[in-house]
């Protein structure tokens, strides 16, 4: 609902991060961290290395999102 009121202070409030993950990361935690088809990348230790990792930067929300199976 925020995201489609028609107010720029809302977008201001938000902050995207492209990064390399699979270097360390350095952020202060945010209210909702998103993963997006990466995790398949990745062995089964980095894997659990990138969830622990993103776990840690999330204050509410950790959604995961990875392609599923028919």
């Amino acid at each position: 609902q925020l995201a489609t009121q028609d107010d720029d202070n809302f977008w201001q409030l938000v902050n995207w991060h492209c990064l390399n993950i699979q270097q360390p990361i350095n952020l202060k935690r945010h209210d909702v961290v998103t993963l997006s088809y990466v995790l398949i990348e990745f062995d089964e230790e980095n894997r659990l290395r990138l969830l622990d990792q993103a776990w840690q930067l999330t204050q509410q929300a950790l959604i995961i999102i990875e392609p599923g199976t028919m």
